[in-house]
């Protein structure tokens, strides 16, 4: 995957002394393979499930998201459009080239 964010997180847990660092990746799958990866939650997460990235999501992710994650989202999807950019001018610089 492609690192979007390594560091320091809000999140409540966090002291003068001791705080939260998380590392996010973006990783480009298609949905057959989505279909197949098994979520599983991890010991400080419930409830792990695929979610639509839909106008809900940005509006009322406070309230489905924990901490940074949505602006972690918001990230990912940057490098999302970056990639979907460059694989355009890929494409057309091959179907010029032919």
């Amino acid at each position: 995957g492609q690192l979007v964010y390594e560091g320091y997180v809000d999140d409540p847990r966090n002291t003068d002394h001791a705080w939260m660092e998380t590392t996010a990746h973006v990783f480009f799958i298609d949905t057959a393979l989505a279909e197949q990866l098994e979520l599983r939650s991890g010991s400080d997460a419930t409830g792990v499930r695929w979610l639509d990235l839909d106008a809900a999501l940005f509006t009322d992710g406070a309230d489905v998201l924990y901490a940074d994650h949505l602006d972690f989202i918001r990230m990912a999807l940057k490098l999302v459009a970056k990639r979907e950019q460059q694989d355009q001018l890929q494409t057309n610089d091959h179907s010029s080239a032919t």
